[in-house]
């Protein structure tokens, strides 16, 4: 009987010591569980913080694009329209007209340096003749200045000793008239031919139409430039 009550109570025992032992196990199982959801929810939480952070981070570097676009695209806009002023300022200034009445002898020595090359050294002398005129005020043909014709005289030596006749004119592809022999002259201011006149005027509109032309070019590539900064911008818009 007394043995029977042994066995028994060593049998709880064992049982409880059993149930313990099996009770601890599951703690450390739960432990466990506890622990990897734990680290489960940190590396979510961390992950969720990071996903914000980067998504925060595209939205202000995506403001950041556009307001740079933005900049650059006033900043084109700025320098187009100063550019577009200073164009304007450049076409102003290259319109001006400054008005110079020209001498008739100024013309004539004009008209004869621009002859050919093979009139070079007959024009000289004439030249010279005319422009000492010109800083004195005054016309070959004039007399008020001196009151005598001698300025004439030397004049029509130097033309008939270099033997510049109309047909030599006329062989350079222009006809002047030569002032009168001295004698029964009447000095005038009319000596010079005005197809002389008409030649200048000539030339002037040639030059102003040369200019034109060329302004029209430069707009022409400036409107080129224009249009490819417009497409450069859009697609760094896009």
């Amino acid at each position: 009987m007394l043995r029977n009550e042994a066995a028994r109570i060593t049998n709880e025992r064992e049982l409880k010591m059993i149930k313990q032992k099996d009770l601890e196990i599951e703690m450390k199982q739960l432990n466990f569980k506890l622990i990897e959801l734990e680290r489960q929810r940190t590396e979510l939480i961390e992950a969720r913080r990071k996903a914000r952070h980067d998504k925060d981070e595209f939205k202000r570097r995506k403001e950041d694009d556009i307001i740079k676009q933005k900049e650059e695209v006033d900043e084109i806009r700025q320098l187009q329209e100063q550019r577009k002023a200073l164009e304007l300022q450049r076409l102003r200034m290259s319109e001006t007209v400054i008005d110079i009445e020209l001498d008739n002898d100024v013309l004539l020595a004009y008209a004869l340096s621009s002859k050919d090359l093979r009139h070079a050294q007959l024009k000289v002398p004439v030249i010279f003749l005319l422009m000492d005129h010109v800083q004195k005020g005054t016309r070959p043909s004039a007399t008020r200045a001196s009151g005598n014709i001698s300025e004439l005289d030397k004049f029509h030596r130097e033309w008939d000793k270099l033997e510049l006749r109309d047909e030599d004119f006329a062989s350079a592809g222009t006809k002047y008239v030569i002032p009168q022999k001295r004698g029964k002259h009447t000095p005038s201011d009319d000596d010079v031919n005005p197809q002389l006149l008409d030649i200048w005027d000539v030339y002037e509109r040639e030059k102003e139409r040369e200019r034109e032309r060329e302004r029209e070019r430069e707009r022409e590539r400036e409107r080129e430039r224009d249009r490819e900064r417009e497409r450069g911008g859009r697609e760094r818009v896009l």
